[in-house]
């Protein structure tokens, strides 16, 4: 018992170490935008920039304010301007540390073999994605952080019966997780299915249903209201995008009328792991891909191939080249990994499909004060919310870069707690259940090899 107590540890803590590993090699600017800049405005000027000052400021503040306010700290304490960035980034990947016990605490809370628990928190922990996105000064490692707890504390609602303390801490944790990005506006409709499940199965009163309803989602609404009233009058938008801002049109592939919604073909990416001619034009084959490699390397520019070679790979991405540039601009062993872990990343997938496909609705709860449901239901609200989100970006924007991994990173909680619900199905094989933990064993290692490998190559290089 206490081996399997210290499990848990042991992976968050492995997780952690290449998550500050990849922060330490990676450069501050290193990253998909410049994420920095409405910072060094604000301290420049010393007023917050418009939306359209820069190609970030029209972001929510939450994220940028605290990093503001810690680099106004860490000028005080003599750190010199030039140097901020690098303290700074060290931000996201404290975020993205955090984010695998707010997890943790959800997963441990759930009625699970502590083979199938620890293997979907083992997923998580070793999942390349989050790993490589918490080196990125970013707010994304903020609303992951943020929604993920959201999700413990919408379990705890619904545990509790909705009390309202838990319901306000719910509410305020969305509040606070819209204004660092967006996306987790889904929060809202997330706790109104739990909190309507629990009335409708007669376990909370109608009159705590209205409270919970107005402090889980009336709260973020709110803050949110006046400040999209607020966009709109002077922007024409409640919440302008960057483009609309400045006016850009965007011109890379696939382009519009060339994104197909209705294919997966997750073979393109055998031998070479990256968004190719052959997949570019696939949504759920580029956004799979990404979760288990860097198929749109970022990091990997750092150890890898020639500057010239990947400056022709980004005209092909952007449309200023035809072609796909060859050779290959990843060594033999490295593509073998990324198709390793391109493939064995199909079981986890399956556990995720399988933990779906055991949603119920049950009319009589078996127990009433321990029935999951309602939140098995919410999870898988959120989780749907935040696709359909995705894929309406993606239809409304037909480019690669609108068909990120990243973007499904706020459903964290959800692919934990679904691919845990599917992994149980395998309980009753003990060969199956081997077999499982062998392929989870084997992409942990894999992940750990990959990422050790980049910061190794990257302190020798740099």
């Amino acid at each position: 018992m206490k081996n399997t107590r210290l499990f848990p540890l042991l992976l968050c803590l492995i997780g952690a170490g290449l998550r500050i590993g990849l922060y330490w090699v990676n450069p501050p600017y290193n990253g998909f935008d410049d994420h920095f800049e409405p910072i060094l405005l604000a301290l420049q000027h010393g007023s917050w920039p418009v939306r359209d000052a820069c190609w970030e400021c029209f972001q929510p503040p939450v994220f940028y304010k605290l990093a503001y306010w810690y680099a106004k700290l860490l000028m005080e304490l003599g750190v010199r301007g030039v140097d901020l960035p690098g303290y700074l980034q060290a931000l996201p990947c404290a975020y993205g540390v955090l984010t695998l016990p707010a997890v943790w605490l959800v997963l441990r809370r759930l009625p699970l073999a502590a083979f199938v628990r620890l293997s979907a928190f083992a997923i998580i922990c070793f999942l390349p994605q989050h790993i490589y996105i918490s080196a990125f000064f970013s707010n994304d490692s903020l609303s992951y952080l943020l929604t993920c707890v959201c999700c413990w504390l919408l379990l705890e609602v619904v545990l509790r019966k909705a009390h309202w303390l838990w319901c306000l801490g719910y509410g305020l944790c969305t509040t606070a997780a819209i204004f660092s990005k967006y996306p987790p506006a889904v929060l809202i409709p997330t706790a109104a299915c739990a909190l309507l499940l629990l009335c409708w199965q007669k376990r909370i009163s109608t009159q705590r249903l209205v409270l919970g309803l107005g402090l889980c989602a009336l709260v973020p609404l709110l803050f949110l209201g006046p400040y999209m009233y607020g966009n709109y009058q002077r922007y024409g938008h409640p919440l302008p995008l960057n483009t609309r801002l400045m006016d850009i049109h965007l011109t890379q592939r696939p382009g519009a009328g060339h994104v197909d919604f209705f294919n997966f073909k997750p073979w393109t990416y055998m031998g070479r792991p990256l968004i190719t001619d052959r997949n570019i034009d696939s949504f759920w084959t580029q956004v799979y891909g990404a979760f288990w490699f860097e198929v749109e390397p970022r990091i990997l520019y750092l150890t890898q191939g020639s500057p010239e070679i990947w400056q022709e790979y980004t005209a092909f991405l952007n449309n200023n080249r035809k072609d796909f540039p060859l050779p290959l601009p990843l060594d033999k062993p490295l593509a073998l990994l990324g198709s390793a872990l391109i493939l064995l990343g199909l079981v986890p997938l399956l556990m995720l499909l399988l933990g779906l496909g055991r949603l119920r609705l049950p009319r009589a709860p078996a127990d009433p004060d321990t029935d999951l449901s309602p939140f098995y239901a919410a999870m898988a609200v959120l989780l749907f919310s935040n696709t359909a989100g995705i894929i309406y970006h993606a239809a409304a924007n037909p480019f690669y870069s609108s068909m990120k991994a990243s973007f499904f990173l706020i459903s964290l909680t959800p692919g934990a707690v679904f691919m845990a619900r599917g992994a149980e199905l395998l309980q009753k094989s003990c060969w199956l259940k081997r077999a499982y933990v062998l392929v989870i064993g084997l992409l942990s290692l894999l992940v750990t090899f990959h990422i050790l490998r980049v910061v190794v190559l990257s302190l020798m290089y740099y």
